[in-house]
């Protein structure tokens, strides 16, 4: 098996993980493994189920919000949901209070998991969430694990595995 059939067969797994936990669901793996498709995927597939508008999607920094997702997202098809979706660096999400979104999209989620940035989780409600990162560490995922509803991690894949 080649590295891009790999590739997708993670991705794949990933997607179907997401979809199993009725999109409310954490997955972690490695960089270039292909989550931003992941998340992507599954909204595309909660569009097809249900009419959902309000999407919030976070991110660690200001080219991943504003060149990085949205090149991927025009990349995978999806162009015609950027209207669709809120793009918040968590420097500025945490400070969001009692808005309601039908999905929240958590790229690089492991930034989000700081004593500040964990208040977008606290303090706002989400229908269908996707949190994806490549790494979580002992200390994160303690307080990943301290959000009510939980959050799930429903995959992991470490480098060596991909």
């Amino acid at each position: 098996m080649d590295i891009n059939e790999r590739k997708r067969e993670i991705q794949d797994e990933a997607i179907e993980a997401i979809i199993d936990s009725n999109f409310y669901a954490g997955v972690i793996m490695p960089t270039g493994s292909g989550k931003t498709y992941c998340i992507l995927k599954c909204m595309s597939e909660l569009f097809e189920r249900e009419k959902i508008e309000s999407i919030l999607y976070c991110c660690n920094s200001i080219k991943l919000r504003d060149e990085d997702f949205p090149a991927e997202v025009k990349k995978w098809g999806y162009g015609h949901h950027l209207e669709n979706i809120t793009r918040l660096c968590y420097q500025s999400a945490y400070k969001l209070e009692r808005e309601k979104f039908d999905l929240g999209l958590f790229d690089e989620g492991d930034y989000a998991l700081s004593p500040e940035y964990i208040k977008i989780f606290l303090a706002n409600s989400f229908k269908y969430l996707i949190f994806v990162s490549a790494t979580l560490e002992p200390r994160k995922l303690a307080i990943l694990k301290s959000i009510t509803p939980a959050i799930p991690i429903v995959y992991k894949k470490e480098m060596a595995q991909a």
